[in-house]
């Protein structure tokens, strides 16, 4: 499956839900977060790890290696590689949106130069595999996630996870808060724009619920 596979795939959802008038969340930009990843969302490039990038990113491998990044937690895997590149001054981002191996289902990533860094998925379809929490190991796991997967969402701003991760005291979905009413989903990406220029009091907003 490709990137065009998983806009098809929320493209027929959208219009299904608009058609049936399925969804609560009328008046909203975006309907629901198919619709928002739809609109919002871009794929990301397909080649696997270049010499120069893998040893850009053996230092934080080293560490996320020793953290032994789990199953089904994509977010909290995500966001604890994006935080440590940060403070590595690493130029990486944290993701989400939607991602296939055979169905698209929600998921989260990190972005590096364009390329999914996805520590969360094993490799398919290999016989007897065996977890490898090594750097060449995760390298393994990154490029064999890039060649077999495919995914499509977009990038976030640190502050705005790190703020929701505050809030609801657990790593969780940005695209898919619903106990904070899917804010993404109201205002779409506009939230993001002045995440600079607000920095602290933006967080301070998502904490007492004001976006």
């Amino acid at each position: 499956m490709n990137t065009p596979d998983i806009k098809s795939f929320l493209r027929l959802t959208a219009e299904m839900m608009d058609k049936h008038n399925m969804g609560s969340l009328r008046g909203y930009k975006h309907r629901s977060m198919y619709h928002l990843v739809l609109a919002e969302g871009h794929g990301f490039k397909t080649e696997a790890l270049t010499p120069d990038e893998e040893l850009t990113l053996k230092p934080i491998l080293e560490v996320m290696g020793r953290r032994k990044p789990e199953l089904r937690m994509c977010y909290m895997n995500a966001y604890n590689m994006a935080d440590l590149a940060r403070t590595m001054h690493v130029d990486m981002f944290y993701a989400e949106g939607f991602a296939a191996g055979i169905i698209p289902v929600t998921h989260a990533w990190n972005v590096f130069r364009g390329k999914v860094l996805d520590l969360t998925w094993r490799p398919r379809g290999i016989k007897g595999y065996v977890n490898d929490d090594s750097v060449q190991g995760l390298i393994n796991r990154i490029n064999s996630n890039i060649v077999d997967n495919s995914y499509h969402g977009f990038e976030f701003p640190m502050v705005y996870m790190t703020a929701l991760i505050y809030k609801h005291e657990a790593y969780v979905s940005g695209i898919d808060d619903w106990e904070g009413r899917w804010p993404l989903c109201k205002y779409g990406l506009e939230l993001f724009k002045d995440k600079v220029r607000r920095g602290r009091r933006f967080k301070k907003e998502v904490l007492v619920g004001k976006v």
